[in-house]
């Protein structure tokens, strides 16, 4: 005599697969708070409260405000509270709440924590915490623990204070500086530059290298803002210079044809081909008596440069 299995048995074996699965897409769980990632292991699951969010960046509900965030840098989503559905990859931002000021009478709004890496300010969206690893806080530059020595400076250029390890406290406005283990110079220091720019993609500026030699940067899409410009925006390119990063980057180009050539600072000089484009290069010096602080390798480069070539492009003759 045959006898059939329970229907009951079969309701559930289909729950313990479809718990096998709740249980598999948990696992693989993962959200960006602030930009940085964080899955199972800090603790993230389907459905966390809003104080629990907050803390993975070492923050609280009663201290901070927490939105989602579709690009991280937007803060206008709505306050979030009590507890929400987490989905995968979701992005939040957790900031600091508006403080009551002085003697309680009116608000002030309080800066997210910051700090100042090589000169370059971070802020929590960048992923600065109360308390970071030396690794974390040499990534904000694009170096790492092992490839770079990580020491605290009250002027960003001191390199005398004993190298830093381990997990550290951070306070508003402290200074750290970042410098490799072994600076290299030389034509074509391909992984240096490509971290450089990496610094900059990753706030969104379009930027180029092309090797050499002669190797070349181009940044894409710069805003023009000299009085009465031509032009909204240039691509710009800067030669990579022999010797870099012991060598200053120096000079920078603009497309051959541009109505910019003879409105910016500098005389118009030789005429170079970088993949079939013709580019002018103009005598710009920033850093060799142009108004830029003197080179230092150990804190300046492509990633810094921008700043100087912004700045010829808001001063148009």
């Amino acid at each position: 005599m045959r006898l059939d299995k329970p229907e009951v048995d079969k309701r559930e074996t289909e729950v313990g697969e479809h718990r096998g699965q709740e249980t598999k897409t948990e696992r693989q769980l993962h959200i960006f708070v602030n930009r940085q990632k964080f899955d199972k292991n800090q603790n993230v699951k389907s459905h966390m409260t809003v104080d629990e969010i907050a803390q993975l960046v070492g923050l609280t509900a009663e201290t901070a405000v927490v939105r989602r965030s579709n690009d991280e840098r937007n803060d206008h989503g709505s306050p979030l509270s009590g507890t929400v559905e987490v989905e995968d990859c979701e992005q939040f931002l957790v900031v600091r709440k508006a403080v009551k000021g002085g003697h309680g009478h009116e608000e002030k709004k309080l800066e997210p924590l910051h700090i100042f890496v090589n000169r370059q300010r971070f802020d929590e969206s960048q992923g600065v915490k109360p308390h970071m690893t030396v690794d974390e806080i040499a990534r904000l530059v694009g170096l790492t623990a092992e490839t770079a020595v990580v020491r605290r400076s009250n002027d960003a250029v001191d390199d005398h204070s004993p190298p830093l390890s381990g997990t550290l406290e951070v306070e508003d406005c402290d200074q750290f500086l970042v410098v490799r283990k072994a600076v290299k110079g030389g034509h074509g220091n391909g992984s240096r530059i490509e971290a450089e720019l990496a610094l900059l993609r990753g706030s969104g500026q379009v930027v180029e290298y092309v090797p050499g030699p002669p190797g070349v940067v181009i940044y894409k899409a710069l805003p023009v803002t000299g009085q009465r410009s031509p032009l909204a925006s240039t691509d710009v390119m800067v030669p990579v210079s022999p010797g870099f990063p012991a060598a200053m980057l120096d000079r920078a180009a603009l497309p051959a044809d541009s109505p910019l050539l003879g409105r910016v600072r500098g005389a118009v000089q030789e005429e170079i081909v970088v993949g079939g484009r013709r580019w002018k290069l103009v005598s710009y010096h920033p850093h060799n008596g142009g108004g830029a602080e003197p080179w230092n390798p150990q804190v300046h480069g492509f990633h810094s440069y921008i700043r100087e070539v912004l700045s010829w492009l808001g001063d148009l003759q």
